[in-house]
């Protein structure tokens, strides 16, 4: 979660670049994706998430939008 005063910036790409930097050197395990989920009404978030390359699913995580990256 990035705060609104700080969003737009770059951050969001820069975090998951992070993210997925440390799931491939397989500190906790091996995994072959990553989930996140988002309300429906933060398009915001939605866009950063699939323009990085997560795809949305049919899941649902409560009222959230399941989304995951391969």
């Amino acid at each position: 979660m990035i705060d609104e005063r700080y969003q737009g910036r770059g951050y969001a790409k820069e975090i998951l670049d992070e993210v997925v930097r440390l799931v491939k050197t397989e500190p906790c395990g091996k995994y072959h994706c990553l989930l996140v989920s988002y309300e429906k009404e933060n398009t915001r978030g939605r866009d950063v998430y699939l323009k990085y390359g997560f795809k949305e699913t049919e899941l649902f995580c409560g009222d959230e939008i399941v989304a995951i990256y391969e």
